[in-house]
């Protein structure tokens, strides 16, 4: 049997804002992307999770669908207050 070499490539390190002391287009595209998909999954979550109680208690808690809503745009609108004010607070100390 032969014994195959492998030829070990060194990883590549990756390239951090820390490491740059700046903002890679990169970096600022990513955290858009997840501003969008965190507010997005916390509206939803917040709307199915009132829709579910809504239907559990049947006629004891009544939600109508506008409420729902508005209440998972505001959530959704906490939420993406806090993630800005977390995301600011980040790059504020890598500079």
């Amino acid at each position: 049997m032969q014994m195959e070499k492998r030829i070990m490539m060194p990883k590549k390190k990756r390239r951090t804002v820390r490491d740059e002391g700046r903002f890679s287009v990169l970096d600022l595209i990513k955290d858009i992307l997840c501003f969008f998909l965190m507010v997005g999954c916390t509206a939803g979550y917040v709307i199915l999770l009132l829709l579910i109680i809504s239907f559990i208690t049947l006629s004891y808690l009544h939600f109508t669908i506008e409420g729902i809503l508005i209440t998972g745009a505001v959530s959704g609108g906490i939420a993406g207050i806090y993630y800005i004010v977390k995301t600011v607070q980040k790059y504020r100390r890598m500079n």
